[in-house]
């Protein structure tokens, strides 16, 4: 039955009645559809007068029976002649012409299509009238059969309808000596007729409506174009979506329809190139980002892999500056300057300087990134073109309104504005994520199933891509690059990366629907950091689910799971062995210097690499091999994921847009000869020594301590009985493993002494080369040139020590490091 859950709403209750009988009464061979509308023009071809719609109260399917058309006829009728007239209101109908109406109507509806072309019979029903076996109409009886055949159901066999319809059915497949419908035309007929499917508008539609609707030039921005075009000087300024860059390019291309030659300035390359291409070519057109028209014009004639930072931030200025002198730059009657928050002041205050015609200038102080140092300021702007204000944008039509809402919780704007656009909730996506490379194929590949093309997505991160540009499934591009651009469609891949300003700016380029894309491990592993992260774990739902990721993703959580190792009882690290890759495993605690040490003593005495990680890591490990003493490690970090061909969890470098590459894939040999129980006795023995307090250990064992254990000897106590907080944490997890062994030395000695006692770098050096046991290799005067190094980065860099004379240096009083 069409619909399953009951009949339409027709106000007939006789027809009620009919829809229970046939659902009770008839097999699951028949499919009965209730109420059926059609809609055909060729319903004229019987009456002139009529109107092209209709409906059928009752169609009844069957694959070899064909199709019967039943007309309902609720009431009590008598027969006058060839009409039926109700016996209390008076009125007449006529039902045969009705039905066969609705018949051909219907017909012809479906003859449109070949394959669904079908002979349609008719049948009556009238469930409270009785006509007592009487030959109602020549229409209705057939008396050519024997017995005569009834093709109208009363009062009488109502009770019995399912069995009469049937009869009637048999009797027109006979009479017609028509061939079976068949079950595949039946189901194409049923699904042309009652069509199951979802209307929500697809993205690719979505889009093209947005297009149409939100982003042309409105009547109210063309007010401000025309307003712009004839003030020598203006400053605009708005929100991310109001509309500044279609304004500048309607500005640009008015007065180039006057003739004037127009000179159009951007900060980001991608930019410049989309005004170009709006604008398109022109003779009296310059578009340019500020760094090309620099160089353009500079006698250097710097192109772009010769432009260093100096040169990119200082060095430009000055070559412009050169250009002006020697009067190389060419006359320009209006200059443009779009995101213009983006240049630095003097470079604002020497264009100004410079131009002598009209100035446009459009900003948005949302969008300038916390690496950016000296931009100009929107004040410093109204004085350099001296206007007392700017004009402000508060419409940000282009940004749908989720978008918007966000932004605007996240950043309070400092004026009043609004979105005029309806609340699409989808229109915003935040998703916590666990597999980021998955979660964005998942996510392009779900887009182009809704008929957007790749040239409609933008998929934007904080560091960049391996292949960036447009690619078969979208633009991959930078946030930065990519700012005061648009995309219908903005996908950012590790949201949770980007600081606030960053996801302002990410959030802000999509004018459909923004997909943001957080990793849930990193967000459980702390706290949020940004106002972005705070939205989103406010909800307690976000926050429970990073906190499961988060909690199921630490490494050594993924590594006792899936590769079970042996873990060793020592007391100063925490160390283990794992069968399947063939090395130490050892994760680093709050003092990590500790952990360090230790491997470096296991990589310079033993065979085996390590696999080491932090605290906080998230299937994270880094590798290290003996032979590579510099660590200095292609690899690293690695991540530990499931390699289909290895069929276990494995060390995997991540490339982006890439496969992973699996350490044992690309040649890394395993090692299957373990340490022997004697070795870790041996090991477990220098962990006691090292935890020992320094008065309790015997001159043997301080002998027999190799100089990276004596060093996490040092360190554990000094971290116990520190005089500074945070020195012993402070980076040394560089150079070689026996310089960190010198580092280690001269950190543990700065907290350990007080503020009127020295460090003599000979001394140290020479009482810790004698009293312990040294690498093979390394002599008395290799290790000092080792501790002056150190001693050295702690005095230049760190500034942890002042020098008293030479190799001789004292630690510096808290109040002077405060």
């Amino acid at each position: 039955m069409i619909p399953a859950d009951g009949p339409q709403d027709t106000e007939s209750s006789a027809e009620v009645s009919v829809y229970y009988l046939l659902k009770r009464g008839l097999s699951d061979d028949f499919t009965v559809i209730h109420s059926l509308p059609w809609l055909a023009a060729a319903a004229t071809e019987i009456n002139g007068n009529s109107a092209p719609t209709g409906e059928i109260d009752f169609l009844v399917l069957h694959a070899r029976l064909g199709i019967l058309a039943l007309e309902v006829k609720g009431g009590k009728y008598k027969v006058q002649g060839l009409k039926f007239v109700h016996t209390t209101k008076n009125f007449s109908i006529s039902p045969i012409s009705q039905v066969r109406k609705n018949i051909h109507g219907l017909a012809t509806w479906l003859g449109a299509d070949p394959s669904l072309r079908w002979k349609i019979h008719y049948g009556l029903i009238f469930p409270n009238s009785d006509f007592n076996d009487s030959l109602v109409s020549t229409a209705l009886t057939d008396v050519t059969t024997n017995p005569p055949q009834k093709i109208f159901v009363d009062r009488q066999d109502f009770s019995e309808l399912a069995s009469r319809v049937n009869e009637i059915m048999e009797y027109w497949f006979g009479a017609l000596k028509q061939k079976a419908l068949g079950t595949n035309r039946l189901q194409k007929i049923i699904d042309a007729i009652c069509p199951d499917f979802d209307g929500t508008p697809q993205w690719g539609s979505r889009v093209a409506y947005d297009k149409k609707m939100w982003l042309k030039l409105t009547a109210e921005q063309t007010v401000v174009v025309n307003a712009t075009a004839k003030k020598f000087r203006s400053l605009v300024t708005g929100w991310p979506g109001t509309g500044k860059t279609i304004i500048a390019t309607e500005v640009a291309r008015q007065k180039l329809s006057e003739g004037k030659k127009v000179l159009f300035l951007t900060f980001n390359k991608l930019l410049s190139e989309h005004v170009q291409t709006q604008l398109g070519d022109n003779v009296n057109l310059t578009v340019l980002t500020w760094h090309s028209f620099c160089a353009k014009f500079a006698r250097s004639n710097r192109k772009e892999g010769e432009r260093s930072d100096d040169w990119l931030e200082a060095g430009c200025l000055r070559d412009f500056k050169e250009a002006v002198n020697q009067k190389n730059t060419p006359h320009y009657d209006i200059m443009l300057i779009d995101e213009a928050q983006t240049f630095r002041a003097d470079w604002i205050n020497s264009i100004c300087q410079w131009h002598e015609g009209e100035i446009a200038v459009f900003c948005d102080a949302t969008q300038v990134f916390s690496f950016e140092r000296d931009r100009i300021s929107l004040n410093d702007l109204c004085h350099e073109l001296n206007i007392p204000q700017p004009f402000v944008l508060t419409i940000p039509l282009r940004s749908p309104k989720a978008i918007f809402d966000r932004l605007r919780e996240v950043r309070p704007p400092n004026h009043q504005t609004y979105s005029p656009r309806e609340l699409e909730l989808d229109s915003l996506q935040e998703k916590l994520v666990v597999n980021m490379d998955e979660a964005l194929m998942t996510t392009l590949s779900e887009l182009a199933r809704t008929g957007l093309s790749s040239s409609d997505i933008a998929v934007l991160s904080k560091f960049g891509w391996q292949t960036p540009g447009k690619q078969a499934n979208g633009i991959f591009e930078t946030v930065s690059r990519f700012r005061g651009l648009e995309a219908s469609v903005v996908v950012i891949c590790h949201a949770e990366k980007m600081d606030d300003l960053e996801l302002f700016s990410a959030y802000s380029r999509a004018t459909s629907v923004c997909i943001a894309l957080y990793d849930a491990e990193t967000l459980g592993a702390k706290a949020p950091e940004s106002g972005f992260q705070q939205v989103i774990l406010s909800s307690p739902r976000n926050a429970k689910d990073a906190q499961i990721a988060y909690q199921s993703a630490q490494t050594r959580g993924v590594l006792d799971t899936n590769l079970k190792p042996q873990w060793y009882p020592f007391n100063t690290i925490d160390i283990g062995w794992c069968s399947s890759w063939g090395g130490w495993l050892i994760a680093r605690g709050k003092l990590r210097v500790l952990a360090d040490l230790w491997m470096d003593y296991l990589l310079m005495h033993h065979p085996w690499p390590v696999f080491i990680w932090s605290e906080e890591a998230i299937r994270e490990v880094e590798f290290y091999q003996p032979e590579d003493q510099q660590y200095l490690n292609f690899y690293n970090p690695l991540e530990t994921l499931r390699c289909e061909t290895c069929n276990k969890v494995t060390p995997q470098k991540r490339i982006v847009q890439r496969p992973c590459l699996c350490l044992f894939c690309s040649g890394f040999h395993v090692n299957t000869l373990m340490p022997q129980p004697d070795l870790i006795e041996k090991l477990r023995e220098l962990d006691i020594v090292t935890s020992l307090p320094p008065n309790v250990r015997t001159a043997e064992q301080l002998k027999n301590l190799p100089l990276s254990l004596a060093a996490v000897a040092l360190a554990k106590y000094a971290n116990e009985n520190s005089r500074r907080d945070g020195v012993l944490n402070s980076s040394v997890n560089f150079g070689s493993g026996v310089y960190r062994a010198a580092m280690a030395f001269v950190y543990s000695h700065i907290v350990l002494l007080s503020e009127n006692k020295t460090i003599d770098a000979t001394a140290l050096a020479q009482r810790t080369y004698s009293s312990y046991t040294p690498p093979e290799g390394l002599s008395q005067k290799e290790w000092k040139i080792l501790i002056d190094r150190a001693l050295s980065v702690c005095y230049n860099n760190r500034k942890l020590v002042e020098k008293v004379s030479k190799g001789v240096y004292k630690p510096i009083s808290k109040t002077q490091s405060e």
